[in-house]
Parts: structure tokens; C-alpha cells; sequence
């Protein structure tokens, strides 16, 4: 059992991986890391959550991405061989890892077809309205860096789409930040509605 503090890397991309980790209290995310120095998230995950699974039920020794903890985080740790020895002698547990990993799969498919149909505006917002429903704030406390490396639109078109929102009443900007009212969040999630709806046709 460890606990790491927030922005620790947990594995790196490339990297052997040796265990199997059970994310028991704090949030993480998995990112993919290019050499040209690009970051995308592909996802933040929440407890309880395991590390690994997917890596080592592909039969790969090495991770595909990165995991970095986003607040204070406890992970058991298994040894490789025995999570492997534990999914083979208990199907139940497979079955429970094997839904987790589906369930992240199906998710991650429906972020990216998202990301492919919908313009920045719709993303953006949706993006907006998950941060104030989980967070329960009004304010954004996010850079314009970490809500690229989220959402995937780049810096300059985030800059030009949110001037747009801003200019369109639909967010405010305090001290840099994204942020909206009451009001605001009920025409988001209108505009959001309508969009989706068409999406549909």
C-alpha cells in the first residue's frame, strides 16, 4: 500500500510493469505522451480503480500511457503474477475487472466520437458543465494547457471559442478563469440539448 501525493507520475508510458494496483481513495489521470511533446488525456478516473489491468490482460510487458494523480492517492500493489494467478482461479473477479476495462472502453469511444462530430463550442461547454457538476464551482479551475491536454482542442482555438462563449453571454472570465452562473449553466445546457438532438437526426 502507497500514498502519493497530487501530480506524482504512478507509472510512465514505455515502462515495465511488474504489479497491479488498486486504487483505493484519490483521483488520477491517464494521459498519452508524444515526442514532440505533446500531452492528451485520454481519461480522469475515480476510486475505486485498478492500474495495469488493461497492460497486462493485452499480455503486454510494457504500459501505453501514463498514470498521474490529480489529488492525494492510496494504491494497494499486487505482484504481476499474482493478479494474473487471481483472475485465473477466480472468474468473478475477471468478470469485475474485465466490466471495469469494457466501461472504459465504451467511455473513452464515446469521448472521441464526440470529439470528432461535435465543433469546439458544444465540447467546450460540455467540458464546462462536468467541471462545475463535479466540483461544485462556478469558477474553472483549470489553465488553458490542462483543458487542451482535456479536451484535445488546441490553445489557440480554445482562446478564440471561449472569447466566443464569452462574448455570446454564455460563460464569464474572472482573474483568467472560466466561470458561469445559475443562468448561464441553464442556457448551456439548452444550447447543449439542442446540439445533441441534431447530432441525432
Amino acid at each position: 500500500m502507497r500514498t502519493y501525493p497530487a501530480g506524482t507520475i504512478i507509472h510512465q508510458k514505455d515502462a515495465e510493469l511488474d504489479y497491479f494496483g488498486i486504487v483505493c481513495e484519490g483521483y488520477h489521470r491517464v494521459i498519452n505522451e508524444f515526442e514532440n511533446g505533446n500531452v492528451f488525456m485520454i481519461e480522469r478516473n475515480d476510486p475505486i480503480d485498478f492500474i495495469g489491468e488493461v497492460t497486462i490482460l493485452a499480455g503486454k510487458p510494457r504500459t501505453s500511457v501514463t498514470i498521474e494523480t490529480t489529488t492525494p492517492c492510496t494504491v494497494l500493489y499486487f505482484s504481476r503474477k499474482d493478479f494474473e494467478d487471481w483472475i485465473a482461479q477466480d472468474i468473478h473477479f475477471l468478470r469485475l475487472v474485465s466490466r471495469k476495462v469494457a466501461y472504459k472502453l465504451y467511455r473513452s469511444s464515446c469521448n472521441r466520437g464526440n470529439r470528432l462530430f461535435y465543433p469546439p463550442q458544444h465540447l467546450l461547454l460540455a467540458y464546462f458543465l462536468q467541471y462545475i457538476e463535479e466540483y461544485q464551482s462556478p469558477v474553472v479551475k483549470r489553465t488553458r494547457e490542462e483543458i487542451h491536454e482535456e479536451t484535445g482542442i488546441s490553445v489557440k482555438t480554445l482562446n478564440r471559442t471561449i472569447r466566443r462563449l464569452k462574448e455570446e453571454g454564455l460563460v464569464g472570465i474572472t482573474k483568467g478563469k472560466v466561470t458561469m452562473t445559475p443562468e448561464q449553466i441553464a442556457r448551456a445546457k439548452e444550447y447543449i440539448g439542442k446540439q445533441t438532438c441534431k447530432g441525432k437526426v
